[in-house]
């Protein structure tokens, strides 16, 4: 007796034509259609108009704070000396206290806040937990000596802006 060989689908062959064809004929669908939408795109964008913008009614005055880092990290504020922070933040907080006092005031939340805008120029290579103590410096959430959160927040700075520069 013979025995039959079981016909697979491959031996046949499969007629890959009507998948050829329906290939194309969806890319040929998503370039007319990708060429359509090019061609009813405008040049101009519409921006919508500002409802709740103010007008600043005053240039707010700029304090320059150079932070260094290295083995001693240290804050200068502008032509006076460094401060080195190994000692602490209280001196900071001190020269922060000064610079409040000269500066113009307003109510922010219910918070007096400093008219003012504490520009902060670090190393790069500044780790970025001094970063977050300063900040918190500034806003006097925090005591300088312990760093433990306060209550309310006293005398403080809420404009900062921050730019790293390459060290050396």
């Amino acid at each position: 007796m013979r025995r039959r060989r079981p016909l697979s689908v491959w031996s046949e062959g499969i007629d890959l034509v009507p998948l050829i064809d329906c290939v194309f004929l969806i890319l040929l669908f998503f370039i007319l259609c990708g060429r359509l939408t090019t061609d009813q795109r405008s040049d101009q964008v519409t921006v919508p108009p500002g409802r709740t913008a103010q007008k600043a009614t005053a240039t707010l005055e700029r304090v320059v704070l150079n932070v260094r880092a290295g083995e001693h990290p240290a804050i200068s504020f502008g032509e006076t000396g460094w401060i080195d922070l190994a000692s602490g933040w209280t001196p900071v907080r001190q020269r922060l206290d000064r610079i409040w006092d000269l500066a113009g005031k307003r109510q922010r939340d219910g918070i007096t806040v400093a008219d003012a805008v504490l520009e902060v120029r670090a190393d790069a290579n500044l780790p970025f937990r001094l970063v977050q103590e300063l900040q918190l410096i500034a806003a006097g959430t925090v005591d300088p000596d312990t760093l433990a959160p306060r209550p309310a927040s006293q005398r403080a700075f809420i404009n900062l802006d921050f730019a790293a520069i390459p060290p050396g």
